[in-house]
């Protein structure tokens, strides 16, 4: 469930594979986004999608927000 007033940090695979400079499937392949720690999708739906705020922290290896 994405929280009210967070709408603007709300990222697909394709926005964390950008962010990262790598493409998509590069970022399937690696399972990066299956590793321990690495937060949670916000949905259960075919466009996972994801908090970016709390992704950013995992990428810098800052704790991760709630």
């Amino acid at each position: 469930m994405i929280r009210a007033g967070r709408q603007h940090l709300v990222r697909t695979l394709a926005d964390l594979a950008a962010q990262q400079g790598i493409a998509v499937q590069t970022l399937l392949n690696s399972g990066q986004h299956q590793q321990e720690g690495f937060p949670a999708p916000l949905n259960a739906g075919r466009t996972r999608l994801y908090d970016g705020e709390q992704v950013a922290a995992y990428l810098a290896g800052r704790p991760v927000p709630p």
